[in-house]
């Protein structure tokens, strides 16, 4: 029964710590295998002379340490024709910026009557000048902006709770190994410990993410582009689509005329009714 009290007190100080982690899950994203040290307190917003951004100091205990995760927009206007070759030519930076962790995340371009491209990346702080530059040496700069991101919140609390979880697992071991253990005890003790290890491999993979977003920056990056079409060309997209759209009128005049078919031979009758009872006043 000692035993039995002792694992329900142990799971209940768990129970109260993950209860304290209402926080939101951090980006699922695939993290890299950065160090687990936070980006400098110091990084700030590369060439944006009108954006700073300053830290809360802490008002507990704990060290100073900012966990800021830094995202960027970009959007540069480039000639429609050219579009796509800038497009690729970002692309082509990322898979060989080795140097810079680069990973694209999300792309997509568009190339009809409206001509649009959209790169997402995650890379280390150091590279989003680089490539901002490689690609506004072959596009006009529209705008660009910085946001961050305060995680430090999420990754104490995970930290707290990874604590909390490691120490429960190492009492639960040395319950393991006392020698007066009942088969019922090595039982309950052996389903307590899978358990905790589970919460703890879901706590680091946790902290592994928010650690990554603090680590590396997310960069997107956005082409648009007018597309000047030919001065004949609407005539010749009117001729292309002459038949299609005869035949769209064409249905559309037999659907009004079933609509009001019907409601016309309800006014002649009412017409000629009325028509014969004038007859017959006179």
């Amino acid at each position: 029964m000692q035993l039995k009290r002792w694992i329900s007190a142990l799971a209940l100080c768990v129970g109260l710590v993950a209860c304290s982690e209402g926080k939101e899950e951090a980006d699922e994203a695939s993290a890299y295998n950065f160090a687990s040290e936070p980006a400098p307190v110091g990084r700030s917003v590369a060439n944006m002379p009108d954006v700073t951004f300053s830290a809360n100091k802490s008002t507990s205990g704990e060290a100073e340490q900012q966990y800021l995760a830094f995202t960027h927009n970009a959007e540069f206007r480039v000639d429609a024709d050219a579009l796509e070759e800038a497009f690729e030519r970002v692309q082509a930076w990322c898979l060989e910026a080795n140097a810079f962790h680069c990973q694209i995340m999300d792309s997509s371009v568009q190339t009809d009557h409206y001509y649009y491209g959209r790169l997402q990346m995650r890379l280390l702080p150091s590279g989003v000048d680089p490539v901002l530059t490689m690609v506004g040496e072959h596009a006009e700069l529209i705008s660009r902006s910085t946001s961050a991101e305060d995680l430090g919140a999420a990754i104490v609390d995970t930290d707290k709770r990874l604590a909390m979880l490691k120490d429960y697992r190492a009492k639960l071991e040395r319950l393991d190994a006392r020698s007066d253990n009942t088969i019922d005890a090595l039982v309950k003790i052996a389903s307590e410990l899978s358990r905790v290890q589970a919460d703890i491999e879901h706590s680091e993979g946790r902290r592994a993410r928010l650690m990554q977003r603090v680590n590396t920056d997310t960069l997107t990056i956005s082409f648009s582009a007018e597309a000047h079409s030919p001065i004949l060309e609407p005539i010749g997209n009117a001729l292309k689509n002459f038949g299609h759209s005869s035949s769209s009128a064409f249905a559309g005049l037999i659907t009004t005329v079933a609509y009001i078919l019907p409601w016309l031979l309800v006014m002649i009758a009412v017409v000629w009714v009325l028509r014969r009872l004038w007859r017959r006043r006179k």
